[in-house]
This record gives C-alpha cells, sequence and structure tokens, in this order.
C-alpha cells in the first residue's frame, strides 16, 4: 500500500472539494430562488451572474475533486476493474 499520509491527502482534499460543490450548489439556488423572487431585469441579472460567476467556478472545483477522488481509488487499489484470472 501507498504512504498513508499521501492517501488521506487526498481523502482530505475529495472532501473538501465536495464540501464546496455542494455548498456552491445551495448558493447557486439561493441566486436562482431570489431572481424569481425579484423578478424583471434585476432577477434576470442574477440568475445570469449565478449562471456564469458561480457555476463556472464550482464546475472547475467539482472537475478537480473528481480528478483527486479517480487517482485516490487508484492509488488505493480499491476500484472495481481489476483484471484477475478466474478459475473455472
Amino acid at each position: 500500500m501507498k504512504d498513508n499520509n499521501f492517501i488521506n491527502l487526498l481523502y482530505k482534499l475529495f472532501f473538501i472539494a465536495i464540501i464546496l460543490v455542494t455548498l456552491g450548489g445551495f448558493a447557486l439556488f439561493l441566486t436562482i430562488l431570489y431572481g424569481v423572487i425579484v423578478g424583471g431585469d434585476a432577477g434576470s441579472a442574477a440568475i445570469i451572474w449565478g449562471q456564469k460567476k458561480l457555476a463556472t467556478i464550482y464546475e472547475g472545483i467539482m472537475g478537480i475533486g473528481v480528478f483527486i477522488g479517480i487517482i485516490s481509488i487508484y492509488i488505493t487499489k480499491s476500484h472495481s476493474y481489476k483484471i484477475e484470472k478466474t478459475n473455472k
């Protein structure tokens, strides 16, 4: 097994990325809710701002988090895609 400190760091980074993306999704939801409640040009501007700024930031964080998760799965060899010879 690889260095446990490095694996623990990857798990912590993955957890932080999940928390940030979840909070970002909630912030985007609040922005859309604000836009729907306010309506008009101000509401439309709020929704467009949320889509252009918040969504792109959290999509990047999500991509990094998925990459870290995949790396940690393959380092620990806990993935289900293993090539094993089966005995019949």
